[in-house]
């Protein structure tokens, strides 16, 4: 037999000796002195914002992975449409390359679409040079 069976009130006894311990803390901080308070209340207020601090830098780390991941998923696409480039329509000249990495994410995407109808180096750089 489980303990949750044998005591089946427990979730309820253990809700009611937190909230008891939160009215004796309640209790034990309106008895405080003047300066116990003001104590206190500057020790909440630092708490309080070291974790506005923590929760901002968080959120900031968990944005800028997300930036960085957008830019790695970038460069991913980039290197593969070389590839699929260079396979289609053999070695592609260093000043076509540097003009493929300078698109954007939607003229690269464009690009990708364009890659079967793509049949000479002229036709890549005639689609390059029409942005």
């Amino acid at each position: 037999m489980s303990a949750k069976n044998r005591y089946p009130n427990q979730d309820r006894y253990i809700n009611l000796l937190t909230d008891f311990e939160h009215l004796f803390e309640v209790s034990e901080i309106a008895n405080f002195s003047a300066q116990e308070q003001d104590a206190y209340e500057n020790s909440l207020k630092y708490y309080r914002d070291l974790q506005n601090v923590v929760t901002t830098s968080r959120q900031e780390g968990i944005e800028q992975g997300r930036q960085e991941e957008r830019l790695q998923s970038v460069k991913r696409q980039r290197s593969l449409l070389l590839k699929q480039l260079s396979r289609k329509l053999g070695d592609i000249p260093e000043p076509l390359q540097i003009q493929i990495g300078q698109l954007s994410l939607t003229s690269l995407e464009a690009l990708g679409e364009m890659l079967f109808d793509l049949e000479s180096e002229e036709d890549l750089r005639k689609w390059l040079n029409r942005l």
